[in-house]
């Protein structure tokens, strides 16, 4: 009787012993598991730290007129990473010296509370976790209108003080006016709507020879046409002179470019 029941001791003691083992193998397999699914995690949430968040609207160098917009961008964590929300600064600089709203969101958008005043606006995005912040979103600036913005004076480029030849037996080539775009800022490209382009036979534009309104920084003419009635005959060189100028979207125009002259300049009769 006792032999028997020394056996079944010796036996539950081996049961026990064996199970201890396997479930101590058990954790050390586990172990490293737990482990690098918490280094992926790490990996995973620093790569998404890494990249920024992605403006919708306002559009980048776009023109709107809602005095009190709803500011959207794309929902920066589409993993299970979820974040604490988002951090979004407003400004009519670039560089963020002077912040007119910045707030906290917990959702992929920000409503105006105040009525925005006419001019240019910069803004942007990061989101924040309770580890660390992403990058901030790429610059984007808009024009809010109407406003009392007016572009600068216009600097032109070409034709500038040129000799055009021609002769009595050829056509006077074709003509290029060309001009810098103007804009309200520096650091936010947002273009006129359109240009007025004046040439006069005289400097105070009282003899509009011609005309045209052009949405191109520049106008191609075929000078023939337009300048061979205006050039007198027998003289050797005709001066004319030419101005632009800009108009935005809301009807605001500036001032004239400085008057600009050229020569058209009859080679037969001219030597120099």
């Amino acid at each position: 009787m006792r032999k028997t029941l020394q056996k079944i001791s010796d036996t539950a003691l081996f049961a026990l012993t064996f199970f201890i083992v396997v479930l101590f193998i058990g954790l050390l397999v586990k172990f490293p598991a737990v482990k690098k699914e918490a280094e992926i995690y790490m990996v995973d949430l620093g790569f998404v730290l890494d990249t920024r968040p992605t403006l919708i609207y306002p559009e980048n160098e776009s023109l709107i007129t809602d005095t009190k917009p709803i500011f959207k961008w794309e929902d920066f964590f589409q993993t299970r990473f979820l974040t604490q929300g988002y951090r979004m600064e407003l400004s009519k600089d670039h560089s963020f010296e002077n912040v007119l709203t910045e707030g906290i969101y917990k959702y992929a958008f920000a409503d105006t509370l105040n009525s925005l005043d006419g001019g240019i606006y910069f803004w942007r995005v990061k989101a924040i976790s309770n580890l660390e912040e992403s990058r901030w979103s790429l610059k984007s600036c808009f024009l809010l209108g109407p406003s009392s913005l007016r572009y600068p004076k216009i600097e032109v480029i070409k034709p500038f003080f040129d000799r055009i030849y021609y002769s009595d037996i050829s056509k006077i080539s074709p003509l290029s006016f060309k001009w810098l775009p103007p804009l309200l800022d520096t650091n936010c490209f947002i273009y006129p709507k359109e240009y007025t382009l004046q040439i006069s036979s005289d400097t105070e534009f009282n003899d509009i020879i011609y005309l045209l309104s052009s949405v191109e920084n520049n106008v191609y003419l075929d000078a023939t046409e337009f300048f061979s009635q205006n050039i007198p005959k027998g003289v050797a060189s005709t001066p004319f002179f030419w101005r632009v100028r800009s108009a935005d979207f809301f009807e605001n125009i500036s001032e004239w470019s400085d008057s600009v002259i050229f020569y058209l300049v009859n080679s037969t009769i001219s030597t120099l």
